[in-house]
């Protein structure tokens, strides 16, 4: 997903929401920090354990319109996963980064 259509999808949501990665089934992961990072795009942080997800609000770089595409990605586990769209839930938006694969 490109910055350009996040600011668009989540410009009329409440930056009241948290912000989680899901990279297994019912597994939400908080993210915790974002950085725009140079021939990559934004990356988003994730963090175990109990650290508090950041709010929609705290991340400034979705409310300004960028010239260039810019890919989102959510780094975990030492990877960057492009995001493919997101879900809301009750106090909080779930990024998607994987692709549903058959086993």
């Amino acid at each position: 997903m490109y910055l350009s259509d996040l600011c668009t999808l989540t410009a009329d949501l409440n930056k009241e929401l948290r912000l989680f990665f899901e990279i297994e089934k019912n597994t939400k992961t908080p993210i915790t920090n974002f950085n725009m990072v140079p021939a990559t795009g934004l990356v988003f942080s994730t963090a175990l354990g109990k650290q508090k997800a950041l709010k929609l609000g705290e991340v400034p770089v979705l409310f300004h319109d960028s010239a260039a595409p810019v890919t989102v990605f959510i780094q975990y586990a030492g990877h960057n996963y492009p995001v493919l769209g997101y879900r809301i839930i009750a106090n909080g938006l779930v990024f998607n980064g994987l692709a549903l694969q058959s086993s």
